[in-house]
């Protein structure tokens, strides 16, 4: 039986649609974070070694997980990634509860279902900071160039949101790093080398 000239156009343009649909999804999924960026998007993580935690969520569970970097490369640098079985998530990295060493995250399920996930971050031997042999020190906001800014997020149904960024300051030939954020309603804050 021979389609109708209307019905065979309506099938091409569906057909078309799928298509571009399937590439917009192929596409997007290359463009997926990197757990061995700073940040997940900035600069190479150096020496970059993986950590993972795998689990699966009972329908409408929530879990808080940490994840530790191995000795052999003790320092994160914020870079993660994750993948669930179901789309039907709600992920956030605390960045109060994180420290150099570690990140933490909370995990809902969604879904009506059980959903399996792995949360991957990337460690490294080296401190974000350098060779740096004092403490780190909060600081007023440099003012200095900005660069890896993002937004990061906790909470849910609402989450409360913040920006986090790095500065870079150069006098002469010394160069400054600073880790800054807006968390602090009060004002920015910045962390530093002290030494």
């Amino acid at each position: 039986m021979a389609m109708l000239p209307d019905a065979e156009r309506r099938l091409d343009h569906a057909l078309a649609a799928v298509t571009l649909a399937a590439t917009l999804l192929a596409s997007g999924a290359a463009m997926a974070d990197d757990p061995c960026r700073e940040n997940s998007k900035g600069l190479p993580v150096p020496g970059c070694v993986t950590q993972a935690h795998a689990d699966t969520l009972k329908k409408d569970q929530t879990q808080d997980i940490d994840i530790y970097c191995p000795p052999q490369a003790p320092y994160y640098w914020g870079g993660w990634v994750d993948s669930f079985t179901s789309k039907w998530h709600v992920i956030t990295e605390n960045l109060i509860t994180d420290d150099a060493h570690h990140a933490h995250f909370k995990i809902s399920n969604t879904a009506l279902s059980p959903n399996s996930y792995t949360v991957t971050i990337g460690c490294s031997p080296t401190p974000e900071w350098g060779a740096c042999t004092g403490n780190l020190v909060k600081v007023a906001d440099p003012k200095c160039p900005i660069s890896s800014q993002r937004q990061d997020c906790t909470g849910t149904p609402w989450p409360k949101c913040w920006e986090v960024w790095t500065e870079t300051c150069t006098s002469g030939s010394n160069i400054t790093t600073y880790s800054c954020t807006d968390a602090n309603p009060l004002g920015h804050t910045c962390i530093t080398c002290s030494g």
